[in-house]
């Protein structure tokens, strides 16, 4: 029993074969393109995601500021 991809096959070169006789056609098979290289994907960030960062940042410097400031004021025992 043949499978449907066997048939196309013999469908395909019998009409290949009628082009080339009836139609004095050529037919050209080409070569399979090359896969493309994979190269890892890195994401840009958006502006949207740098002012965000930057926001973070400012708040983290803000943070350690007054915890240094919260420290210096506590009372020594």
């Amino acid at each position: 029993m043949q499978t449907p991809k066997d048939l196309l096959r013999e469908q395909l070169a019998q009409a290949a074969e009628q082009f080339k006789s009836e139609q004095n056609g050529e037919v050209v098979i080409y070569a399979a393109q090359p896969a493309p290289e994979k190269r890892p994907w890195r994401k840009r960030p958006s502006i949207h995601d740098e002012v965000f960062a930057k926001e973070l940042d400012s708040m983290r410097k803000q943070k350690a500021e007054t915890e240094q400031g919260d420290s210096s004021r506590a009372p020594s025992a």
